[in-house]
């Protein structure tokens, strides 16, 4: 039967396609990011540790002297550790050498996070001695990128800031925590440093670490921060200028890499969600359509014997059959949309990068195939299986004009549809607006043919502040001859690109202040003719 109505078959599979994909390559990034569990073993016990301001309670730094004192008396953890992204310059056995994004880690990150290496070890407790070898573990990706997945690189090295590193494992394609990060590099003396040329163990003041921790077996999230409270009460006595601001804050990691996100990809799911209701009433109103059509078939059949549950059954057999093809091609859709979301992913959104059309997807499709059939069938099979025999089977009858509740039904089809369709309407022509705005908004600054890039000289030929000194000066001076450049400058930071430093202040007008109540501004480093070449007047 639906081959005899090819136009109308095509119609409605192609529409019904276009819902049930856009909604199952929804789901797959909803799924992907916040319904499945991190990757990781026993991921419920594991939180994200926070040291914030006690008037904030947002995300915070943690001083590495404070994690020194966490570690040695909160008891709530079976392992803590912390670690610090870093940006080094790689230089591999053949090629250029490239900037890339690694972390600085506690020799107890990976068994915080319970993963095993695929290849060699993780780190030991004796990584992070002084004045023993430097080891690197690598990320899947990146063995995959710089060592094409070769078995055999284990006690290779490869350079990382002109110093050699020793490659010691390698771990699954599971981890990619921190985001992006390339390799792992053990801390010298187990805690990384703020950059500052004192020993961490006396930085108390400066926050730069992010921290993980596994709570013990029975421990609730709440035991824990009831410890971090306590902990950091005792601190503040102990050190009132540097710490008394401060209070220890334990989340679930899983919450801290996909909180932000949650609201958006949950109000787009609701949008695809409200595409499918339209398609349902789309359809359901050329089912309606059809059965006038159909009106003399279905009474031939009740007049030989078909009572009105059997009409129904094989109506809404036929509206799951169209629904099921629907959802076949809407996989395909799927496929397509998925890659496309990834694609303009701008890097923003957490855990997207192995998201896939996976089982789990498939089988969201597959139900929602079969209960969009038995949506969009329901009315328009209930409206048929009441067929009006004696006017029907008239010859002279054509069967096209319906009565009053079919039409009643119709129309409340054709409202539903409108009033789901202007809510999208008005919501995406809001959002365009409020895009164009940004868009418009002045920023202070001039972004036309303006490029930027980010460097950063190590190794022994800049030991001492001179050498940087002397470097940056031959950088601005032969990008300057460059033809076509205009202007050139230095910057720590770009605009709204992040970066920044922060530095505490002691006003000249005021008396001097405790270190832990003086006003605090965020800075940035700039080079002479900075102003001018981003075009920001003074």
């Amino acid at each position: 039967m639906l081959r005899k109505t090819p136009v109308f078959t095509i119609v409605v599979v192609f529409t019904l396609a276009v819902g049930i994909g856009a909604n199952t390559a929804m789901f797959s990034i909803v799924n992907g990011v916040l319904l499945q569990g991190l990757p990781f073993k026993n991921a419920d016990r594991i939180v994200d540790l926070n040291e914030v301001e006690r008037r904030d309670l947002g995300a915070g730094a943690i001083a590495p002297a404070t994690f020194f004192d966490w570690r040695k008396m909160a008891t709530s953890y079976d392992v803590m550790a912390v670690y610090a992204t870093r940006i080094y310059n790689v230089t591999p056995a053949t090629g250029e050498p490239a900037r890339v994004r690694g972390a600085l880690a506690s020799t107890t990150f990976f068994d915080v996070l319970g993963v095993t290496p695929m290849l060699g070890r993780g780190f030991t407790s004796s990584d992070s001695e002084k004045g023993r070898n430097q080891n690197i573990v690598l990320s899947f990706g990146f063995w995959q990128r710089q060592f094409a997945g070769k078995t055999d690189i284990i006690n290779q090295t490869v350079r990382l800031n002109g110093q050699p590193y020793t490659i010691v494992g390698v771990m699954p394609a599971a981890l990619n925590f921190p985001e992006n990060s390339n390799f792992w590099v053990p801390a010298e003396d187990d805690v990384p440093g703020c950059g500052a040329p004192i020993d961490p163990r006396e930085q108390r003041g400066m926050h730069c670490l992010r921290g993980i921790g596994r709570l013990k077996d029975g421990t609730s999230l709440q035991q824990a921060n009831a410890e971090l409270r306590t902990i950091s009460d005792q601190l503040a006595k102990q050190y009132p200028e540097e710490s008394s601001n401060f209070i220890g804050i334990a989340t679930p990691l899983q919450d801290r890499l996909v909180g932000s996100a949650r609201t958006p990809l949950l109000v787009l799911l609701g949008a695809v969600g409200c595409v499918l209701l339209i398609v349902v009433a789309n359809v359901a109103n050329l089912l309606m359509a059809r059965a006038t059509v159909r009106a003399r078939e279905l009474a031939i059949r009740a007049a030989i014997g078909a009572d009105r549950s059997t009409l129904m059954r094989q109506l809404l057999t036929e509206s799951v059959v169209i629904a099921l093809v629907g959802g076949v091609l809407g996989v395909l859709f799927a496929f397509w949309g998925v890659d496309l979301i990834l694609a303009l992913d701008p890097g923003e959104v957490p855990r997207v990068a192995p998201v896939t059309v996976d089982g789990w997807a498939l089988s969201f499709a597959l139900l929602l195939s079969v209960l969009t059939g038995v949506l969009f069938g329901v009315v328009p099979a209930w409206q048929a299986s009441r067929p009006e025999l004696q006017n029907t089977l008239k010859d002279n009858t054509r069967g096209a004009t319906g009565d009053g509740q079919k039409h009643l039904a119709r129309s409340g089809l054709v409202l539903a549809e409108v009033s789901i369709s202007l809510v999208l309407l008005v919501g995406a022509g809001l959002l365009f607006r409020s895009l164009m705005t940004l868009v418009d908004m002045p920023m202070g600054f001039n972004t036309s043919r303006m490029l930027t890039m980010s460097v950063a000289p190590t190794g022994e030929s800049y030991r001492a502040p001179g050498d940087f000194l002397a470097y940056w000066d031959r950088v601005t001076e032969r990008v300057s001859a460059l033809p076509g450049v205009e202007k050139v400058a230095l910057t720590g930071s770009v605009p709204m690109g992040g970066g920044m430093s922060v530095l505490a202040m002691q006003p000249d007008n005021k008396p001097i202040m405790p270190a832990n109540q003086l006003p605090v501004s965020n800075y940035v480093d700039v080079g002479p003719g900075y102003f001018s070449t981003m075009g920001i007047p003074v």
